[in-house]
């Protein structure tokens, strides 16, 4: 369920995304060019568990031409 919300809110814009619970913290991993996708990845998170500690490990990766 929170995979997809964050897909869902991203549009798409993480690879290889993934949301595990890690003891009493969520943890959402993954890749995407943007820091807003970073945000909205939280965002995401926070509407639907706004009390629960979150781990972002998204790297931010520009795409080749991006600066």
């Amino acid at each position: 369920m929170l995979r997809a919300e964050v897909a869902k809110s991203t549009h798409g814009r993480i690879r290889r995304l993934s949301v595990d619970c890690d003891h009493d913290r969520i943890v959402v991993r993954g890749n995407t060019s943007t820091y807003y996708a970073k945000q909205l990845a939280l965002k995401a998170v926070r509407n639907l568990v706004p009390e629960t500690p979150v781990q972002l490990d998204i790297k931010v990766v520009p795409r080749r031409g991006q600066a």
